[in-house]
């Protein structure tokens, strides 16, 4: 157990951000975002596009502070 808990502590950081992903997932699936806005937000091109984009730079955003700081990745 108290490997587990060190494991933990040094990794904290990509363990968050999974559980963030995951929780996320759960959120959509439980219905916190209506099946017809979904639907509505995966019909617009654009909206896509624009999500991704800011997905993408707050992950790799994420990672290049954690790199620079010397957290885990």
């Amino acid at each position: 157990m108290r490997g587990m808990v060190e494991w933990l502590r040094r990794n904290r950081g990509p363990v968050a951000r999974l559980a963030l992903r995951y929780l996320g997932t759960l959120l959509v699936a439980w219905g916190w975002i209506p099946e017809q806005d979904g639907a509505e937000m995966a019909a617009d091109a654009d909206l896509l596009l624009v999500a991704g984009v800011v997905i993408v730079v707050i992950a790799e955003g994420a990672y290049a502070l954690a790199r620079r700081r010397g957290w885990a990745t």
